[in-house]
């Protein structure tokens, strides 16, 4: 595999170039020999094929100009990572779980709010208390979940809008805190007596039990995905970040279920998200968007926020498959099966990989009453007062077509780093 770079480069988020870079232009990443690639808000974390990590870009305050090997006190290999805007989790083997970087709030899960340069042993996941091995670590902006084989799902970190589950009286969970179940009662409190089977947390709705498998983190938001491929968000609610199209208070403290999958019938293969929108990739091969939207990262050729998923129309309407999704902070990126990549969003800095001027000069949007453009048509690229450039729906990114097939995209808050063949 190669790799190559969009976007800022101010931090040596890409590695060593030439200019601190705020281009859409491909440059090489120096990755040689990796397993996986994570971006952070400001760095990158590199899975080498010998189980360590390597690192570049700013962690806990120190710049890394080139790509730089982080000791690990564990003689055990690196499964998988997770970036945060200033932290890491690493999953080992033997399902063991550790973490480094800025830890203010938290979210290094080790029962204070300690900052650690190198990956320092999460205690209190210790699997034989748990009776699992961790399968999963997730990171969002300053807090972290980890999930188990059992369906058990640890939440930990900044939890001001109750991101991590937990009341939001309750500003920064130290400790790693076992998220218990959703509810739709009317009003209810959410909490499950973990009986009806499928883990600890008793999700299931109205295709019956079903047991966690999958969990994201956003900025300031959370959501998990069951067995039975339904969807479950908590946390900050503004923007419909949450999918859910009832009202909702400002804060959701407890998981709710995102029913319009329910309706539809539809499973969700791959959840992501941005820092306030979400991305869904569905058993009928769709693209579903929602959440904050004014930067067109929902792809659906607006700036309205989308309280509810709605499909991105332009990959069924040109016969795309599309196989993978990723999000930036404001903006989402996309694989099609013939090895093609797609972005959209805010694209100020060029991580998209797409010129400002690639259609001609963007038309600017600007208003006060957002309802005056629910659609834009005829036009991919706007700017508005907020913005140079928004793509509002999904564009090719043309500079990699017939150069390599594209396996898949790893999105920072300002840099994008694109795996391929060869």
């Amino acid at each position: 595999m190669k790799a190559v770079g969009f976007g800022i480069n101010r931090f040596h988020q890409l590695g060593p170039q030439e200019t601190e870079g705020n281009g859409a232009e491909a440059v090489a990443f120096p990755a040689t020999g990796f397993r996986d690639i994570r971006c952070g808000g400001s760095f990158t974390v590199v899975l080498t094929e010998g189980g360590g990590i390597e690192v570049v870009g700013v962690v806990n305050g120190r710049i890394f100009p080139k790509l730089t090997p982080i000791p690990i006190s564990l003689p055990i290999r690196v499964k998988q990572a997770a970036c945060g805007k200033k932290h890491t989790l690493l999953l080992m083997e033997g399902g063991v779980v550790m973490s480094f970087g800025v830890g203010f709030f938290g979210q290094l899960g080790h029962g204070d709010d300690f900052c650690h340069s190198a990956p320092k042993l999460i205690e209190a996941l210790n699997p034989k208390q748990i009776g699992a091995e961790a399968c999963m670590v997730a990171a969002g902006g300053s807090h972290s979940a980890v999930l188990f084989e059992n369906g058990h799902l640890f939440m930990f970190g900044l939890n001001r809008n109750s991101q991590c589950g937990v009341s939001a009286r309750c500003d920064s969970v130290l400790m790693p805190t076992l998220l218990e179940g959703g509810s739709e009662k009317e009003g209810g409190k959410g909490k499950s007596s973990g009986s009806s089977g499928g883990g600890p947390s008793g999700y299931g709705g109205s295709r019956g039990p079903s047991k966690i498998i999958h969990v994201v983190c956003g900025r300031s938001h959370s959501a998990l995905v069951t067995a039975g491929g339904e969807l479950y968000s908590w946390g900050g609610t503004t923007y419909g970040r949450l999918g859910v199209q009832r009202t909702l208070p400002k804060i959701q403290p407890y998981p709710v279920r995102v029913t319009y999958f329910d309706d539809k019938r539809l499973q969700v293969v791959k959840l992501v998200t941005g820092d306030f929108h979400m991305v869904a990739l569905c058993s009928d091969g769709g693209v579903y968007t929602w959440g904050y939207g004014s930067d067109g990262q929902l792809g659906q050729a607006s700036l309205f926020h989308f309280r509810a998923p709605k499909q991105v129309d332009l990959f069924a309407d040109q016969g795309v498959n599309i196989v993978d999704v990723e999000c930036g902070g404001l903006y989402t990126t996309a694989v099609d099966d013939t090895g093609g990549m797609w972005s959209w969003g805010y694209g100020d800095g060029g991580w998209l990989g797409i010129a400002r001027t690639e259609d001609g000069e963007p038309p600017n949007f600007e208003s006060e009453n957002p309802t005056e453009f629910p659609f834009i048509e005829d036009h991919e690229i706007v700017a508005t007062f907020m913005s140079q450039m928004c793509v509002i729906v999904p564009k090719q990114v043309k500079q990699l077509i017939g150069k390599a097939k594209v396996l898949y995209t790893r999105c920072g808050d300002g840099h994008c780093i694109v795996a391929s063949e060869g």
